[in-house]
């Protein structure tokens, strides 16, 4: 039986290494870099106009995580696969990373942020998706700027459980899918968050609309009235707190622009 042949990659002079890499996919190259410092040099000037981000899915239904670099506008790349259940690696298997076999925990997790802002310079911002179920399953000490909450299967999300769980990475923007159980407080980190974003918005009351301090604001399906939006525009226009720079709106009934606007020259 003839035995496969093997290609001498990493014994490859530096230039045909580099375009050898080219050739090859970001997530193939991405763990090339985690095992081979060689590679790790090269690999930096591979992907010089790509901002990927460090994206990870906690929302899988077998009770496992993906991270993906996801590429914009929607190119989510799968690079590692982590069983929660099990709590190990399905893409990293028999290889160690700096010396040491590869465990879900938040020393490793934190080299894999590193390893993957070397190869994309340019990263975008750190995103995680998650359901209720998959909260605690975020290392704490993981960066996180953009949190999609979605729709779990098995219980109801509470407005609570999504407070406590944005307090731990006080991310810029916050997008939450399914609907909430539970009014928001008047002091609620939602409310200060740059980017909030909110599915099933119909626990925003008029004074939450009114304590937002961020700088873009979506609300679907509110029970917000005209007499309510009325109110918020005048409270802007009086405020020296200028931060709001877009609010989206979309509620069950029309809204009456004559009334919101009434007073302000708009024409």
């Amino acid at each position: 039986m003839l035995s496969t042949p093997q290609f001498p990659l990493l014994r490859l002079p530096l230039v045909a290494l580099r375009h050898t890499l080219r050739m090859m996919g970001p997530s193939e190259v991405f763990l090339l870099t985690l095992f081979f410092k060689r590679v790790r040099v090269v690999a930096q000037s591979i992907f010089p106009r790509t901002k990927p981000s460090f994206y990870v899915d906690y929302c899988g239904e077998q009770k496992v995580g993906v991270l993906y670099a996801r590429f914009p506008p929607k190119l989510n790349i799968p690079i590692l696969k982590i069983n929660f259940r099990t709590k190990k690696e399905e893409f990293l298997k028999k290889w160690k990373i700096d010396g040491e076999k590869f465990r879900y925990n938040t020393k490793f997790w934190k080299i894999l942020q590193t390893h993957f802002s070397r190869v994309f310079p340019k990263t975008g911002a750190p995103h995680v998706a998650v359901t209720v179920d998959t909260m605690s399953k975020v290392p704490k000490s993981e960066k996180v700027e953009l949190i999609e909450v979605k729709e779990s299967k098995n219980r109801i999300l509470k407005t609570s459980e999504v407070e406590k769980f944005v307090e731990i990475y006080n991310p810029i923007l916050i997008y939450v899918h399914p609907q909430m159980e539970g009014e928001l407080s008047d002091k609620s980190c939602l409310l200060t968050c740059e980017n909030l974003l909110i599915s099933y918005s119909r626990h925003f009351s008029r004074q939450n609309f009114l304590n937002f301090s961020g700088k873009y604001l979506l609300l679907q399906n509110t029970i917000l009235t005209s007499e309510d939006l009325k109110i918020f525009l005048e409270t802007w226009h009086k405020g020296t707190d200028r931060h709001l720079k877009v609010v989206y709106v979309f509620g069950n009934t029309n809204f009456e622009k004559e009334k919101i606007l009434e007073g302000f020259d708009w024409k």
